[in-house]
């Protein structure tokens, strides 16, 4: 999977005429360092999360009429989601962020073990449950992801509704009670994200990318549904196969 991107040095005075793009592999470090057709060495740190990504894979998956990679994508996404609150509210208690990642390494291959640590979590922040959806769903996503099973169409758009559902009203939660905490993350990933990086005498550029789904201040729920991200997706798409 890439992504579409740019060498900046390019396209400074560009045209929409002249305009050049560069297809990028997707990597899990949010770095790209890259070289254009005529030299130019530009290193470019994506400012998406890795929740947000993943959930628009799973669209394009499903527009590609890769039902199973659609259902594990939304499902990783929602995943990555409540590891992302886990890691704001312990910012939130003063946890410092290198114990949490040292912690986090005891839980970081067993989902169900995560999925506890934010409930638990949630539960002493809140003093209630966290919204979450019903068991035929997690029977239906452990049965595509460990048992090989083919969803019908049907089952992945109610799967795809289900799971944005649950990810709108925590999205709209951390952003309304943790706005501090999720800038003080960004800003630790981005200093992660340049500690990376292999040629520092590179042009440094941050690029942002359209995606489905984004947390952003103010975040509002958005009127579309999962059917309608599908159908909006199939008019653009910032990956590419």
């Amino acid at each position: 999977m890439r992504i579409r991107g740019s060498c900046m040095i390019c396209n400074e005075n560009a045209s929409p005429e002249t305009y050049k793009e560069l297809f990028i592999e997707l990597r899990d470090d949010n770095v790209y360092e890259i070289v254009c057709d005529e030299g130019h060495c530009s290193t470019i740190i994506l400012h998406e999360n890795k929740f947000e990504l993943l959930f628009e894979m799973g669209v394009l998956a499903f527009i590609d009429g890769y039902y199973r990679e659609a259902v594990t994508n939304l499902a990783a996404s929602l995943e990555r989601l409540y590891e992302y609150y886990i890691n704001i509210v312990l910012l939130h208690r003063g946890i410092n962020y290198k114990d949490i990642m040292i912690t986090w390494k005891n839980v970081k291959n067993q989902s169900e073990r995560q999925f506890g640590a934010f409930c638990y979590l949630y539960l002493l922040e809140n003093g209630t449950s966290p919204q979450t959806f019903s068991n035929r769903f997690v029977e239906f996503r452990n049965n595509v992801i460990h048992k090989g099973y083919f969803p019908a169409i049907k089952e992945v758009i109610e799967y795809g509704e289900a799971v944005l559902k649950v990810m709108n009203v925590l999205l709209l939660y951390i952003i309304n009670r943790y706005r501090k905490e999720v800038a003080e993350l960004h800003f630790i990933n981005q200093n992660e994200y340049r500690d990376r990086i292999k040629n520092r005498n590179a042009q440094l550029y941050s690029m942002s990318i359209p995606i489905s789904i984004r947390l952003s201040a103010p975040y509002e729920i958005p009127e579309n549904s999962f059917e309608d991200m599908i159908r909006n997706r199939k008019d653009f798409r910032i990956f590419i196969k």
